[in-house]
């Protein structure tokens, strides 16, 4: 435990998500296609298979005023999102920028047991 700094980080590619065990796509999946946090996913898979092209920022912006029409995006179509590239996984990296020994040691004498 210390203290850390969130950083930003390249996404997963299309084959580093491939790689990654059939459990934690589904996982992901799952819960991206009902989340209140996988909406945009949800827009942009249902998107890109009602247009069948790479879509813009503006579109996906306009989906997510629009409602609801993405809301029933099932699992499936979130895992082929990913596969097929049309979304990718943000990755943020957690850099220690400091640790704290003296804490650590009051903590140790305080409790003991």
């Amino acid at each position: 435990m210390g203290q850390y700094q969130m950083e930003s980080v390249a996404s997963l590619t299309t084959e580093e998500w491939n790689e990654q065990r059939n459990t934690v796509r589904l996982v992901w999946a799952s819960k991206l296609s009902t989340s209140g946090w996988g909406t945009e996913c949800r827009a942009v898979a249902y998107l890109h298979e009602q247009l069948g092209r790479n879509l813009t920022r503006r579109e996906v912006e306009d989906a997510l005023q629009d409602g609801n029409q993405h809301r029933n995006v099932t699992r499936e179509q979130i895992a082929e999102a990913f596969l097929k590239g049309w979304v990718t996984m943000a990755v943020w990296a957690m850099k220690c920028v400091g640790y704290d020994v003296d804490f650590q040691r009051e903590l140790v004498a305080k409790y003991v047991t």
